[in-house]
């Protein structure tokens, strides 16, 4: 399992293992993570899938200031 920066995975989530998770991505209490998930998306459900995709212009990521 690889978990890239600035990623937040809400509780009771289950990430199987081999998979990775994209830089900026949001995954949604409760779900289950079979595939690689892309960066700047929001996932959710069983099996997770992309709910929307995040704007690139709004990152939280503020480390470099």
């Amino acid at each position: 399992m690889v978990i890239e920066d600035n990623v937040w995975i809400g509780g009771q989530v289950s990430v199987l293992p081999g998979v990775r998770i994209g830089r900026d991505t949001v995954v949604g209490i409760h779900a289950v993570v079979f595939d690689d998930i892309p960066s700047g998306v929001i996932v959710g459900g069983n099996p997770a899938r992309v709910l929307r995709r995040l704007d690139s212009d709004a990152s939280g990521d503020n480390r470099g200031e």
